[in-house]
């Protein structure tokens, strides 16, 4: 009998490791499936040419490891071209528009209407997709009523238009530009900048960006005779530039820097500023969004019209005939779990002193109270350099209260982490001032014993009865001798 349960044990026993093996075994094979999946190299296998990647009717929003894309098995994206260079249609010709490509395996994509598996490198468009402009009647910028948003990105087909960023545009100036700094963020795909903007707003006779067109219109602020300090600028190659709002290195792919290039998201800005402190702006916050690992979502404006009051010209500077005013400020918000800053940058190279710097801060800066991590360190040593344009940082709250964008409402508290120097700082003076509250407090303890110790030996029994008493026999003896 008891040889018999041992034996059933041992059966039960073995029966359940079999069982565990074989769930094991099955457990592996789902981790193999799903590690299985696609990985397109950025440096390699994408190109300027790879197609534009659309994901739940929107442009696709990568999912990137080790300089990779990722796609998970059987995933299925959609890849559109204007023209494909590869597949043609039922005519011979080439095809043209959308695909559906499902994930198989390495970095190889099955093409459904071709019914054949291609490498991803092979899939490639004649040219890099148009793009298009599309105005909202959405008002966008609360003391400017002709102030509406504008939308850039792709028209897909007749019902379909897939929109990268939002500009705030009244006809003359572009107050920001809104958008997303991914927190995939890499700048690993070869980019070639093009040569000319899409322009479809302004009525550009002149080239208002050249250096002798700016050059006229600075002669008819100063009638002629132009300040050393702006003739030395021009000579070394120091007039506007075409300033981005949203920088071609925020995006990823080829397509969307692409968009970038356009007249409606730029604004005129010095040359010294926009390859210097400006530059460092755009870098450290696409850095910032990489290492946190957050998605940013980004504005980036203008505020205000530069002056030459310190030359004794008390008047805003345009280019061209009172077409693109030149602002005075450069300004970047970053917003993340509600939670803000921005940054804010002097498109003025000219100021001498820090009292000149002052007037033109609009907030107080925080830059010295808090830090970004190591992604803002070249910033941060250099932003002070005027002839590099001086920047410095704000809290959100307060900067929206002069700028006030319609559709950023108020956050909750500072993106960023008070430094360590500000918070000992501020500790020591926290302890100075409990410890001078506590002497004050001893003090005034130790005050107040001693006074009731005196009015205790003042006022107890015996004094008072003795006083009495001593009264009493005064009075009698005055009674007495009166009768």
């Amino acid at each position: 009998m008891k040889a018999f349960f041992i034996f059933s044990i041992f059966i039960v026993f073995s029966l359940n490791s079999s069982n565990l093996i074989e769930a094991s075994k099955d457990s592996s094979e789902e981790r193999d499936d799903k590690s299985k999946g696609c990985k397109v190299d950025l440096k390699t296998s994408f190109s300027e040419t790879s197609p534009l990647l659309i994901q739940n009717e929107k442009l696709y929003q990568p999912k990137i490891k080790d300089k990779n894309l990722i796609f998970s098995q059987n995933e299925m994206i959609e890849m559109y071209c204007e023209e494909w260079t590869n597949f043609v249609d039922n005519n011979n010709e080439p095809l043209k528009g959308s695909v559906i490509a499902i994930c198989e395996n390495d970095n190889n994509f099955l093409i459904q209407s071709q019914n054949t598996n291609f490498p991803f490198e092979e899939l490639k468009c004649k040219n890099l997709p148009k793009f298009t402009r599309k105005q909202t009647i959405t008002n966008c910028y609360n003391e400017d009523n002709d102030a509406v948003l504008h939308e850039i990105g792709y028209q897909i087909d007749n019902n379909r238009f897939l929109s990268l960023y939002e500009s705030c545009f009244n006809g003359h100036r572009t107050w920001y530009t809104k958008y997303t700094i991914d927190k995939y963020w890499n700048n690993f795909v070869k980019f070639t900048r093009p040569l000319v903007f899409e322009n479809d707003i302004f009525d550009m006779q002149k080239n208002y960006f050249s250096a002798n067109v700016q050059k006229e219109n600075l002669g008819k602020i100063f009638s002629g005779n132009l300040p050393s300090e702006i003739q030395e600028l021009y000579k070394n190659g120091g007039f506007f530039n075409r300033g981005h709002l949203a920088a071609s290195s925020d995006f990823i792919f080829p397509s969307n820097k692409n968009l970038t290039f356009h007249l409606i998201n730029v604004a005129p800005q010095w040359k010294n500023f926009n390859e210097g402190n400006w530059v460092r702006i755009e870098t450290a916050t696409a850095n910032y969004a990489a290492r946190k690992s957050r998605d940013l979502t980004t504005y980036t404006g203008t505020y205000g019209v530069i002056n030459f009051k310190a030359y004794g010209v008390d008047k805003d500077f345009y280019l061209g005939d009172s077409i693109l005013p030149v602002p005075m400020l450069y300004y970047r918000i970053i917003i993340n779990r509600n939670k803000g800053v921005v940054f804010l940058g002097l498109n003025d190279p000219f100021p001498t002193n820090t009292n000149d710097i002052e007037n033109y801060k609009i907030c107080q800066d925080i830059s010295d109270k808090y830090s970004w991590d190591k992604s803002f360190d070249a910033w941060n040593m250099h932003r002070q350099n005027i002839s590099r344009g001086y920047s410095y940082a704000c809290e959100l709250n307060e900067f929206l209260d002069i700028v006030q964008i319609s559709d950023i409402k108020q956050v909750s508290g500072v993106l960023g982490v008070i430094r360590k120097d500000h918070f000992r700082k501020n500790s020591i003076i926290i302890i100075c001032v409990a410890v001078i509250l506590t002497l004050t407090a001893g003090i005034s303890l130790l005050f107040c014993l001693n006074r009731r110790k005196k009015w205790l030996n003042c006022c107890s029994s015996k004094p008072l009865e003795l006083k009495t008493t001593n009264n009493y026999d005064r009075l009698v003896e005055d009674h007495e001798q009166h009768i």
